[in-house]
């Protein structure tokens, strides 16, 4: 079993809401940041409980992913209306 998924479970997974998307992943030393996303191709990291975040190579394409992920769920719901 993967120990991130034993950490934090959701781990990795795009969580939408009526009023956010967000989504947790574990840096590199196993720390769970909280991410944020906005319709503007960008991430929000809220580093508010660390003095210094330590993301590796697989953290940065994992964000990417999230982020491409939250662009289209954000085409998607902004094109309906």
């Amino acid at each position: 079993m993967n120990i991130e998924k034993i950490l934090c479970p959701k781990v990795g997974k795009l969580i939408k809401t009526k009023d956010s998307v967000t989504a947790t992943i574990l840096d590199a030393g196993l720390d769970p940041l909280d991410l944020s996303f906005q319709f503007d191709e960008s991430v929000f990291i809220d580093t508010t409980n660390y003095e210094f975040i330590h993301l590796s190579l697989e953290n940065l394409y994992e964000m990417i992913n999230l982020l491409e992920q939250s662009e289209r769920h954000f085409t998607k719901k902004f094109k309906t209306k």
